[in-house]
């Protein structure tokens, strides 16, 4: 719950003069700036408003700072997690924490990281799922449970694409995606998507995967060239179907027009 100098900060209160006035919260949250679900959170005690909302809210509903605060800790009533976010930030709430806190004792680069994993933007994968229960005081599997669970990776068999190749050698060597990432100077995110064969690294990314992995320059690069030329091939098909319905629309149009109408 969120204490200052001794006293809570209550979002109920919002709530209940934002009913008494009439209004919404999509009514209030255009009134201070905001939007309609940072109202509710705060409402609901789990977002503490910064000191311009804070003076937005005192503004718009008639009332004085001091009149947020209350000298008993308001009663929290948590949903139980139906994803591996929500259980995240439960357990962070829950420990008062910050997302920036909770980043460094995990080893992320940023509070990016954990924003875009309790939003739902992103899946952790176990490993990162693991330390983040062990930063929170939880048991690993209280976050696994909310993870599909995917058939164990078979290092020694060929990769498929590139993005199969890079993820097998990342983990001959026993490193993290961040590891790796920190090593050749690359995004998470960006390995992250390489990995998952959303995207190809550039050659000279590549070159420095493959010498810092140990494997094959040339490999990698074949691999890359062979998964452009499938994109290419891809697009050029997307193309061609695009270009065959727009070639067909007059011709269903003109046949449609000429179909006889029954008057009653």
């Amino acid at each position: 719950m969120f204490k200052e100098n001794g006293r809570y900060f209550d979002g109920r209160i919002v709530k209940r003069v934002r009913k008494a006035k009439s209004m919404t919260q999509r009514d209030l949250a255009g009134r201070i700036g905001s939007f309609h679900q940072t109202i509710s959170w705060i409402e609901r005690n789990k977002l503490k408003p910064d000191s311009r909302i804070l003076r937005a809210l005192c503004d718009t509903l008639d009332l004085q700072i001091d009149d947020f605060y209350t000298d008993v800790e308001p009663p929290v009533r948590p949903k139980a997690p139906t994803s591996v976010g929500d259980a995240i930030q439960q357990a962070r709430l829950a420990a008062g924490i910050d997302q920036a806190t909770l980043a460094s004792r995990v080893g992320s680069r940023s509070q990016v990281s954990i924003s875009h994993i309790e939003t739902g933007y992103r899946r952790p994968s176990r490993k990162m799922a693991r330390a983040i229960a062990l930063a929170l005081g939880l048991a690993p599997e209280t976050l696994w449970k909310f993870l599909p669970s995917t058939p164990e990776l078979d290092v020694n068999v060929p990769p498929k694409n590139i993005g199969e190749a890079i993820r097998k050698a990342r983990i001959r060597k026993g490193l993290t995606q961040y590891q790796l990432s920190r090593a050749t100077d690359m995004a998470v995110d960006s390995l992250s998507r390489a990995e998952n064969h959303f995207v190809c690294p550039r050659n000279a990314s590549l070159v420095r995967l493959a010498t810092y992995l140990g494997e094959d320059v040339e490999v990698f690069l074949r691999l890359a060239r062979l998964a452009k030329i499938e994109r290419r091939a891809a697009k050029q098909a997307r193309t061609t179907e695009d270009r065959l319905a727009q070639q067909r629309a007059p011709i269903l149009l003109g046949q449609m027009q000429s179909v006889p109408i029954a008057r009653s």
